[in-house]
């Protein structure tokens, strides 16, 4: 089905904190028990970057692809090794994931995540939440 996705993000690093809402327009489909959730998004620049969301109950699943490729995993209360790769390298992440919250069904519904991320000895907090609505007029 057709879907309206509001992002919001927040990292917390040395003190600071920022925050990216945004939104875009995608596809979600069931299959088993898990929710795929697949969409574009483009930054400041132009840059699109096709992202795949894999979401049941215990994981999910960030897809990546285009300038920077990645794959990140999220499993409640365990820490996942993943590969953040860019034009200019790859560089090795951790997660450990402190809360999953998913509750996607037919009308929509919202991810809801908090996570510590690693990335080249600097470690962040996280949290993300995704809020997806259906959408029949795109």
């Amino acid at each position: 089905m057709r879907v309206r996705i509001r992002i919001v993000g927040t990292q917390a690093f040395d003190g600071q904190s920022d925050t990216v809402t945004q939104t875009a327009d995608g596809e979600l489909t069931f299959a088993d028990s898990t929710a795929t959730l697949r969409y574009t998004e483009r930054d400041d620049e132009g840059v699109t970057t096709d992202v795949t969301v894999a979401a049941d109950t215990h994981q999910v699943l960030v897809r990546r692809s285009g300038a920077a490729k990645s794959t990140l995993c999220l499993r409640r209360g365990e820490q996942c090794q993943s590969v953040y790769g860019t034009p200019y390298g790859d560089f090795e992440v951790t997660t450990v994931t402190h809360r999953l919250c998913n509750t996607l069904g037919e009308a929509g519904g919202e991810i809801s995540l908090a996570y510590t991320l690693s990335l080249g000895g600097q470690t962040m907090e996280n949290t993300l939440c995704m809020t997806i609505e259906r959408n029949e007029l795109s």
